[in-house]
């Protein structure tokens, strides 16, 4: 009596567990970075603090192995040279050429852009990239919606 018992228990336990399980998706390759993110962080300043009514972004064309964005002022573009295993480096940079009264976060996301040499996902789905040194010097997150 005691074992039918004992073995229902675990088989209910069970399906409570797989039916509780996350539908996230758990983001960690490079194809996961196709699109438009927002800048939140760069060289360690928090960017939307920066930028009273505009966003900085960076988005990521892998078919045509490119990236674009807007630094703050201006808008970037430029070529992705490699992309594997966690390591990414970038081409040839460029961007219009504004001249803005505030030209900090573009100082800051041009700086962070020529030091990345690695990416990651954290667990929330944040965008972190790294120098050589491991410093993380640009985060970035997907807006959904």
């Amino acid at each position: 009596m005691i074992k039918p018992l004992f073995t229902s228990f675990f088989a209910i336990l069970l399906l409570l567990l797989l039916s509780c399980k996350s539908s996230s998706k758990t983001l960690s390759s490079p194809k996961d970075m196709e699109g438009e993110w927002t800048i939140v962080e760069a060289m360690e300043e928090d960017i939307p603090s920066l930028l009273e009514d505009k966003k900085a972004t960076i988005g990521f064309r892998l078919e045509d192995s490119s990236f674009y964005g807007y630094a703050g002022c201006n808008r970037i573009f430029g070529s992705i040279d490699k992309i594997k295993d966690g390591e990414i480096l970038f081409g040839t940079t460029g961007s219009t050429k504004r001249m803005c009264p505030n030209m900090n976060v573009e100082l800051l996301v041009l700086k962070a852009l020529n030091k990345i040499e690695k990416f990651y996902f954290e667990a929330d789905g944040t965008l972190i990239f790294k120098d050589k040194e491991d410093n993380i010097v640009l985060k970035a997150r997907k807006e959904i919606g």
